[in-house]
């Protein structure tokens, strides 16, 4: 079941690397065909960053941008993590873009005077033709995420080829995003919600077992249940499990080790 198994570091880049995720690479896939925003929900360690890159790269004729909010402190530096996320063929277009409203431009940071939302609105709308944005692990902006409602409500009507992937783990981004509780609301086009749940120890034994066989090591049934017992069945804690274990022997695993 599912498709090429490879432990590694790095996210998934195809959807062929993908195990045991079809129905989410449909549903988003169908909804990314549609130039829809999607919320990706899934618990830390589901594999929301791999299904988001995996299916945004399958579009040729878009382009995908991805942004890596894990602890972001606040706009600013959200601002400076998507302007470095510009495609070096885009970034001229966005420089113009961002000096016509007095931004500076500095080697590791951009400084300005005016709001963070107009900088915010200014960078994505210079880019947004038939565009996927990936803003990963989104809720970590945490309150800014209120005062970014108004700039995803104005960018929905002039950006009509941008899909936004907004993916999270905490309940308070699907409120936030969903109920739209904003100065100017999403005007009911809010983003469709796919949820990752963890695997069944049916199938997490099956991408163990796979991924073990592939990297051509020797193990046992006891090693695989107590792989799965300490690690659970989200496929992260896995996957980092198997690249471990691809170059050394079996010494248990919990999830502090792995931190």
């Amino acid at each position: 079941m599912g498709g090429k198994v490879i432990f590694s570091k790095k996210p998934r880049q195809s959807v062929e690397e993908i195990f045991d995720r079809e129905e989410e690479i449909k549903q988003l896939s169908f909804l990314l065909e549609r130039n829809e925003w999607v919320i990706l929900l899934g618990p830390r360690m589901s594999g929301k960053t791999s299904l988001a890159l995996s299916v945004s790269n399958t579009f040729s004729n878009r382009k995908t941008i991805y942004v890596d909010l894990v602890k972001v402190k606040g706009l600013k530096d959200f601002i400076n993590r998507l302007y470095s996320s510009i495609p070096k063929n885009l970034v001229d277009k966005v420089r113009d873009s961002l000096e016509s409203l007095g931004v500076k431009i500095g080697v590791a940071s951009l400084s300005f005077r005016i709001r963070s939302t107009t900088v915010i609105e200014a960078i994505i709308k210079s880019i947004c033709s038939d565009t996927i944005l990936i803003l990963d692990e989104a809720q970590d902006l945490k309150q800014g995420i209120n005062h970014l409602i108004p700039v995803f409500h104005r960018l929905l009507n002039s950006c009509p080829s941008l899909s936004i992937i907004f993916t999270g783990s905490a309940i308070g981004l699907i409120k936030t995003l969903l109920e739209q509780k904003g100065e100017k609301p999403l005007a009911g086009r809010r983003p469709t919600e796919i949820f990752l749940k963890p695997w069944s120890e049916e199938i997490a034994r099956e991408y163990l077992i796979e991924g073990l066989d592939e990297c051509k090591v020797k193990y046992n049934e006891k090693e695989i249940n107590e792989v799965l017992q300490e690690l659970g069945t989200l496929v992260g804690w896995l996957n980092i499990y198997g690249v471990n274990r691809c170059i050394k022997p079996h010494e248990g695993g919990t999830k502090r080790q792995y931190n």
